[in-house]
């Protein structure tokens, strides 16, 4: 858990997370953004599950991936 948000904003805990940059396998993805927001260097283990939503009201269709 990282505690994230603006100088102006509430903070807030969430996990470390972020979006695909061109073509980046989900894997690269997990470690390049888990590094950005933490500053740790991580190795993934296992993938665990990926979910899927639709935000309707947006038009958005998100794939997540879950990793160990």
């Amino acid at each position: 858990m990282v505690l994230q948000g603006t100088p102006d904003e509430e903070k807030t805990w969430a996990i470390p997370s972020g979006g695909l940059e061109n073509g980046e396998p989900f894997v690269d993805c997990c470690i390049r953004e888990f590094k950005e927001e933490t500053g740790f260097d991580i190795e993934i283990i296992e993938f665990i599950k990926t979910k899927y939503h639709t935000y309707s009201e947006i038009k958005v269709y998100a794939e997540i991936q879950y990793f160990l």
